[in-house]
Parts: structure tokens; C-alpha cells; sequence
């Protein structure tokens, strides 16, 4: 009987530890229930009158960027890459100060050619053609420069030779044309370079239709040379309707002209030289 009756007391006994355990599950669940939905609420149910400091308001400009407000926005024109001191489509050539195309040796107020023989300079200190002046000399009517005369006579060729060979002054001298040594005729009118009958001219020196009309002074006491030459003198140009045998000639004696056999190399047809300037 007494052991019946432990056996109900002990059963009884596990029963209530059974019971107590369950009691203790159910409490720790309602206890992690309760925690969770106080955590849930706690970021939602804040007291009035405060605010979440994670949340940004974006009505608040100090907060946010307003897109359209046109002072927040960048300028796409203004590229500070494009400095106008550095801009690459500034062409530095374009400095008047470092232009190339303005080359100082074409300067229209120096427009002597220093390559072009043409444009030598004048040799300084040269007298006047007269009478009375030594030669080399300049004809300021003509601004020709003369050489000195031959002191021989020469024939056509040999005379062509020397002017080209002369070095006199330092200047380059060439045999003169029949119209150039006419301008140092003076005191004939019938010949002299002004005369409005004598047609010899540079192009004019057929014998036949350019001779008409050239009265010389034949016979006159007088000299018809600027530089008074009383010789005759050799010209470069050849006589064209006569082109195989003549060269004109001018004889300052009497201010005429005639024509020499140019291809002589004896005989009389020898005459006195005096060359022109290149």
C-alpha cells in the first residue's frame, strides 16, 4: 500500500515538473513577443514634436541640390580648360608682332633688290658730265653714268669685249646703244635727243626710214658732246635693214650719225669706246 502510493506521489511530482517547464516555454515566448513589437515601434512611434535624424527633409535647402534652381546648376559654357590665355584656338601666328608673312625684306620702303645688279646703288662723289669734268661722270638729264674714253680706237667686237671687262669705279659697264650715246649730243637740234625730225630711237635704227630727218652740224665750229668728245664713237646697236655688215655709229665732230662695218677685223673701221653703266 505505501508503495502505491509513492509511486502516485512520484507521479504526481513529474507531472507538476512537466507542468512548470511548459509554463516556463510559454513565458519566454510571450516575453520575446512583447520585446519585438516594442523594437518594431520604437523608429515609427516617436514622440510629437520630434524627428528622425536619418531622415532628409527635401523641402530643406540647405539639405538637398533644387535641380531647378539655376545657380546650383554648372554652367556647360564655361569650361575653365578653355582659358582665353591658353585657349588652342588662339593662333599665336596671328601676332602682328610674330607674323610671318610680313618679311621685313619686302619692305616697300627699302624696294632695292640686293640680288638684282639693276639696283646697285650709285657710286657717290661722281661730277656732273660737262665739258670741263673728268670722266667717269653722271648726266643728270638721262641719269646715265659714262665711263672714261678709250685712248685707242677698237674695232666693233674688241670694243664690245672691253666695256664688258672694264672695271672702272667698281661699276659694271656694257658697249651703249645708238639712242643712249645720242643723249650726250648738245647744241644740234637736227640730232640731239629732243629733236622732233631725227627718228633714230630704240625702236627705230633701220637707216632707211629712222635716218630721215637727222641734220647734222657738219661744218659748225662747235663741240656737240656734253663731255666733249670730238671723236667718233662706237654703239652696240646694229643697223637693221643692214643687219649683215653695219652698226651705227655717232661722230661727235658734227653731232651725225653713220654706220661701220661690224664684223671688221682690219681696215679703217676702228673707233674710240666709251661704255655705260649696267
Amino acid at each position: 500500500m505505501k508503495k502505491l502510493q509513492m509511486l502516485a506521489v512520484l507521479i504526481l511530482s513529474l507531472f507538476f515538473v512537466l507542468a512548470c517547464a511548459d509554463d516556463d516555454d510559454d513565458f519566454e515566448d510571450l516575453t520575446d513577443t512583447v520585446s519585438g513589437n516594442d523594437a518594431d515601434q520604437s523608429g515609427d512611434d516617436l514622440p510629437e514634436g520630434q524627428e528622425n535624424s536619418d531622415t532628409t527633409d527635401p523641402t530643406d535647402p540647405t539639405g538637398t541640390t533644387d535641380p531647378t534652381d539655376p545657380t546650383d546648376q554648372t554652367d556647360p559654357t564655361t569650361d575653365p580648360t578653355t582659358d582665353p590665355t591658353t585657349d588652342p584656338t588662339t593662333d599665336p601666328t596671328t601676332d602682328p608682332t610674330t607674323d610671318p608673312t610680313t618679311d621685313p625684306t619686302t619692305d616697300p620702303t627699302n624696294p632695292t633688290d640686293p640680288t638684282d645688279p639693276t639696283d646697285t646703288p650709285d657710286p657717290t662723289g661722281l661730277p656732273e658730265c660737262k665739258f670741263s669734268n673728268p670722266t667717269p661722270c653722271k648726266d643728270p638729264s638721262s641719269t646715265f653714268i659714262w665711263s672714261s674714253k678709250t685712248s685707242v680706237r677698237k674695232y666693233w667686237n674688241a670694243a664690245v669685249e672691253y666695256c664688258d671687262t672694264l672695271d672702272e669705279e667698281g661699276l659694271s659697264w656694257r658697249l651703249p646703244e645708238i639712242w643712249e650715246l645720242r643723249t650726250l649730243i648738245e647744241n644740234c637740234p637736227g640730232t640731239q635727243s629732243d629733236s622732233t625730225t631725227c627718228q633714230i630711237a630704240e625702236e627705230c635704227v633701220a637707216y632707211n626710214t629712222c635716218y630721215t630727218g637727222c641734220d647734222s652740224c657738219v661744218g659748225k665750229e662747235s663741240f656737240y658732246s656734253k663731255v666733249g668728245d670730238d671723236e667718233t664713237l662706237w654703239s652696240a646697236t646694229i643697223v637693221s635693214d643692214y643687219s649683215d655688215y653695219y652698226a651705227w655709229v655717232l661722230n661727235f665732230h658734227g653731232a651725225s650719225f653713220t654706220y661701220a662695218d661690224y664684223k671688221a677685223t682690219s681696215g679703217d673701221d676702228k673707233y674710240f669706246v666709251r661704255c655705260i653703266k649696267k
